[in-house]
């Protein structure tokens, strides 16, 4: 069986713990990045105080998607990188790209239509 390495370079299909824990610390960082308060406060203060749309998507829809790639790594690795909807395997690509893709590309556009 071949093997993903974390640099990408593809030998098969089965993710190494090595490649789920890379991703499990860029989901980590992004989760920190996205909700840091001071971060949230400066940036809204820049704009009166407001928060942006963009900064409500974070909050609300990427940080949760994150938490729930999360969880799935630190139950089930072996789980990670399987579509949820169709249980296919996520493209690597996709996954270097968004490390919380739960959903394969074909099942998350049904989802957000």
């Amino acid at each position: 069986m071949k093997v993903i390495t974390p640099n990408g370079g593809t030998a098969g299909r089965k993710l190494t713990s090595e490649f789920i824990a890379f991703q499990r610390s860029r989901i980590l960082k992004k989760l920190e990045i996205y909700n840091d308060p001071k971060s949230i406060l400066e940036q809204s203060q820049d704009l009166g105080g407001e928060i942006t749309p963009q900064q409500n998507y974070r909050l609300n829809v990427v940080s949760i998607g994150l938490i729930e790639a999360l969880k799935l790594i630190d139950s089930h690795p072996e789980q990670y990188g399987i579509c949820l909807d169709c249980h296919k395997e996520i493209d690597l690509t996709r996954l270097q790209i968004v490390p919380g893709a739960l959903r394969c590309t074909s099942c998350q556009n049904r989802k957000d239509r």
